[in-house]
C-alpha cells in the first residue's frame, strides 16, 4: 500500500480522527480505536472503507519495509538505472551514491512524520520520495548553468551612475 504512497484521503481521516482526540490502533492486524463513545457513524464508514491501506498506514515496520523496497526494486531496474545515468552525465557533484543518500534522508524524512502520527506529513513525504526517486525533480529543475555563467562578483556590482 505504502510504495504507491498513501491516499490523502486515509491520511486526513486519521489527522481528523486524532484532532477530534480518538487515537487509533493497529492489534493484532484489526484496527482498534478509542474512547468508542467518540467515534461518529459516518467516521466508523470512512475507516472501514479503507481498511486495508489503514492497517499498511499504520504499521511503521511495514511501512519503512515497503519503503525501502519501493527504493530496492527501482536499484534493480535497468531503465531506472539508464535514466539516473543520463542525468548524471551531465551533473558536476551527483552520482548514484548520492543519490541514494537522499532517498535514504526521504525515507528517514517519511518514518520521522510517521512515528509523530503526522499523516498528511508521512503522505506528503511518501509522494516526494516517488517524485524524487523518479527523477521528476530532477528533470523539473533543468540543467544546472554551465561553470562560469554566473559570477558572484558581477551580482553584487553597484552602478556608479546611480
Amino acid at each position: 500500500m505504502i510504495l504507491n504512497a498513501p491516499s490523502s484521503l486515509a491520511a486526513a481521516l486519521l489527522d481528523d480522527l486524532a484532532a477530534l482526540g480518538i487515537e487509533v490502533r493497529v492489534l493484532d492486524g484489526s484496527i482498534r480505536y478509542r474512547p468508542q463513545s467518540a467515534m461518529a457513524p459516518a467516521l466508523l464508514a470512512q475507516l472501514q472503507a479503507c481498511k486495508g491501506e489503514m492497517l499498511a498506514l499504520l504499521d511503521g515496520d511495514l511501512a519503512l519495509a515497503e519503503l525501502r523496497l519501493y527504493v530496492a526494486d527501482l536499484k534493480r531496474n535497468p531503465d531506472w538505472r539508464l535514466a539516473w545515468e543520463r542525468r548524471f552525465a551531465s551533473a558536476r557533484f551527483a552520482n548514484f551514491a548520492s543519490l541514494q543518500r537522499v532517498l535514504d534522508d526521504a525515507i528517514g524524512l517519511a518514518m520521522q512524520h510517521h512515528r509523530q502520527r503526522d499523516w498528511s506529513a508521512f503522505t506528503s513525504a511518501v509522494r516526494y520520495l516517488h517524485r524524487l526517486a523518479s527523477g521528476d525533480i530532477w528533470d523539473e529543475a533543468g540543467p544546472a548553468p554551465p561553470p562560469g555563467a554566473f559570477d558572484l562578483a558581477d551580482s553584487l556590482a553597484v552602478d556608479s551612475d546611480a
